[in-house]
């Protein structure tokens, strides 16, 4: 399919963004929500996420290269740098969300769901929840934003997939208060898929992040409550994300230092000058589908709260 990538990247982001919105007016009993919640959930997470990436992979195979896709396992060097990202990730998310929770009690709170708390009941489980709400989102979305997205934003340059790519992550989770949560995590997740060269490598990060989220998340809407204790549990939890993160960037590194995860001549990036690579980033933050895009999110966003 011949079109640029500014204009076919925000083009699947409009379409997941409008199949989501389409899944809020469907009846939960034609699904079998009322008997089998957690099915639902796995199969709109596949419609939503998995079945447009997959149909857009078809019509794109110019970028979506297994290569640019990161679609490989990681390297055994990589795993000390996915731990420590991960941890960094972790923490990271605890520390914003607990004092977004603080700064914004209300918005936060609606713009958040305890997923646990909503399906452990005599249809919920320990394993279901960890299946539905945290391993399959993370293997959808990942496969879409760190995956696709990013192969078909290569061309405009590193930096302008990480930041795009990571907008549209946080803004299809449709939450104004929990936006720099999101984004936060799009960006270390993208962080973790260049360096790897493997989205394997962010979907696990991501999978033990949404497990934290799952069963943390109500946790740390009560502790929000406590002002004093948050804000020893935020010192703590910064704290750690310091030191993770510090650790991450040395193993990343080590990684292009020693190692050089673009030695490989199969994993370089498709060769462009910085003039025109300048040009498709430019091109692709102005695409007026992805204003659209955005702007859809923020007024479904708004209209939700």
């Amino acid at each position: 399919m011949k079109m640029k990538s500014a204009t076919a990247a925000p083009l699947l982001c409009l379409v997941t963004s409008a199949l989501a919105l389409a899944a809020r007016f469907i009846d939960p009993a034609r699904l079998g929500l009322e008997d089998s919640p957690h099915l639902s959930i796995i199969v709109l997470q596949l419609l939503i996420f998995a079945v447009p990436a997959i149909f857009f992979c078809k019509l794109r195979p110019e970028t979506c290269t297994a290569s640019a896709m990161k679609l490989r396992f990681f390297k055994p060097d990589a795993l000390v740098f996915t731990i420590f990202a991960t941890g960094a990730l972790v923490a990271g998310s605890c520390a914003l969300r607990t004092g977004l929770y603080t700064l914004f009690p209300a918005a936060a709170s609606a713009g958040s769901t305890s997923y646990f708390e909503t399906f452990s009941g005599p249809a919920g489980g320990s394993f279901y929840n960890a299946l539905a709400f945290a391993l399959l989102p993370a293997l959808t979305e990942e496969f879409l934003f760190r995956s696709v997205l990013m192969a078909e934003y290569e061309s405009a340059g590193i930096a302008a997939s990480v930041v795009i790519t990571s907008a549209c992550f946080a803004l299809l989770h449709y939450s104004i208060a929990l936006f720099p949560v999101y984004f936060f995590c799009g960006v270390v997740l993208a962080f973790i898929a260049v360096v790897t060269r493997s989205v394997l490598a962010s979907m696990a990060a991501h999978t033990l992040t949404n497990l934290v989220t799952l069963w943390g998340d109500a946790p740390l809407r009560r502790l929000a409550q406590r002002p004093d204790n948050t804000f020893i549990f935020i010192c703590i939890t910064a704290a750690v994300f310091l030191l993770f993160a510090a650790l991450t960037f040395g193993e990343a590194q080590r990684i292009y230092g020693n190692r050089g995860v673009l030695a490989d001549p199969r994993e370089k990036p498709r060769a462009v000058n910085k003039k025109e690579r300048a040009k498709r980033a430019a091109e692709a933050f102005s695409s007026p589908l992805l204003i659209t895009f955005a702007a859809l999110c923020i007024i479904i966003t708004i209209a939700a709260t």
